[in-house]
């Protein structure tokens, strides 16, 4: 699928250096130039990026199907059940992204276009607005352990104060 997706990605970088715009005049109608160049970085960069969204939706997948293969046991998946929504949504959007480089076209149908990739980065939207409520639940989870720490080393100050009292060298 990402070979599809980088084929497809050369063709169309292939296509927009194959023509020109005629700027001399008043009219914008794009002539061909008739030299279709190599697309060079540009290729590497978008089979690049589509490797790294399509890894991201497989790994988010393999996250939200099963957890404990990553080393979460079940107390915490059970405190944290939006990280599973979150895994499955950006496995969504990484099928989703395929798909829409693949078979969409913004100037055969542009509402649709505009309508899909609305709906994609609303689901971005959401994954980060989970990842956020992650980040709250995690804050508040070092500071109850750090408060419990805290009161722990008081406790045990106050138990040396105990015991130099009861020496009579304090």
């Amino acid at each position: 699928m990402g070979a599809a997706v980088a084929d497809r990605a050369c063709e169309l970088a292939q296509q927009e250096e194959g023509f020109a715009t005629r700027a001399m005049s008043g009219n914008r109608d794009r002539i061909p130039t008739g030299a279709v160049r190599s697309c060079g970085g540009a290729c590497f960069m978008h089979t690049f990026l589509g490797f790294l969204i399509l890894v991201t939706g497989g790994v988010s997948g393999l996250y939200a199907w099963n957890p404990r293969w990553f080393g979460v046991d079940a107390e915490s998946a059970a405190q944290r059940p939006w990280r599973r929504l979150g895994a499955a949504i950006c496995t969504v959007v990484a099928v989703m992204f395929f798909l829409g480089a693949i078979l969409l076209d913004e100037g055969t149908k542009p509402s649709a276009y505009v309508g899909f990739w609305s709906v994609l980065l609303g689901l971005v939207f959401w994954v980060l607005m989970l990842a956020l409520k992650d980040m709250r639940f995690t804050i508040k989870q070092y500071h109850e352990e750090r408060a419990r720490l805290r009161e722990g080393l008081r406790g045990r100050d106050r138990g040396r104060e105990n015991e130099d009292d009861a020496d009579g060298s304090g």
